[in-house]
């Protein structure tokens, strides 16, 4: 079983940094609109523009991190085996399970009821996690990150407006912040098995070519 250094250390400050400017970013955003609707929309479209593209930057550096860790096992030290280990190419195995496209994530407020009601999915953000995270089994469709984060966040608005219908600005924005600590946790732990699938992956193709050599 190979083992490596979690990308962990380097991620969370990253993770803790991005969703500290997305809380200062919807804090303006709801502080200077008018309009509740354009509120909405502004803060649907700049969460998930910001955490599509976090989204991608963060995958390809755990990859690569993990990466030149694999390349430099002992068992990698072997240049046919290094080329196995290039040719499966699992940077791409896994951000091939996602769309990483900012223009999905352009969701209106009037059309966010239909969009939930087609994803069949619910405006916590534990909802968001399990997408993101059950994208990385064979047997699951590719998730387009910006379209299920901008649903999941219009998804949260429309129901918080629903049912405090006369909140004030403090409130929604206190409940924003709420709402994006706790997609900040489920980005962690996605990260996290996205990190541990990797390495699931290693060990996977060390035994295939640990099976063919010793048939050789």
């Amino acid at each position: 079983m190979i083992n490596l250094a979690s990308y962990a250390p380097t991620l969370k400050p990253e993770v803790d940094k991005v969703f500290q400017e997305l809380t200062e970013k919807t804090d303006k955003i709801i502080s200077f609109s008018t309009d509740q609707n354009k509120t909405v929309e502004r803060i649907v479209e700049t969460v998930s523009t910001e955490m599509t593209m976090f989204g991608s930057l963060m995958l390809n550096d755990m990859s690569e991190y993990l990466s030149e860790q694999v390349l430099e096992l002992s068992f990698f030290s072997y240049t046919a085996r290094q080329n196995k280990f290039y040719r499966a190419n699992l940077s791409k195995k896994i951000s091939d399970k996602y769309i990483f496209d900012r223009s999905s994530s352009k969701i209106k407020y009037s059309e966010t009821n239909s969009v939930a009601s087609s994803l069949t999915v619910t405006a916590g953000t534990a909802a968001l996690g399990a997408i993101l995270i059950g994208a990385l089994s064979p047997s699951n469709a590719v998730v387009p990150i910006g379209f299920v984060v901008a649903t999941s966040i219009a998804v949260f608005c429309v129901s918080y407006y629903k049912i405090t219908p006369n909140a004030n600005k403090v409130a929604f924005n206190k409940a924003v912040t709420q709402y994006l600590a706790d997609m900040k946790q489920e980005f962690i732990q996605w990260f996290d098995k996205v990190e541990k699938y990797y390495i699931t992956c290693v060990n996977e193709l060390v035994q295939q070519i640990r099976t063919v050599e010793s048939n050789a």
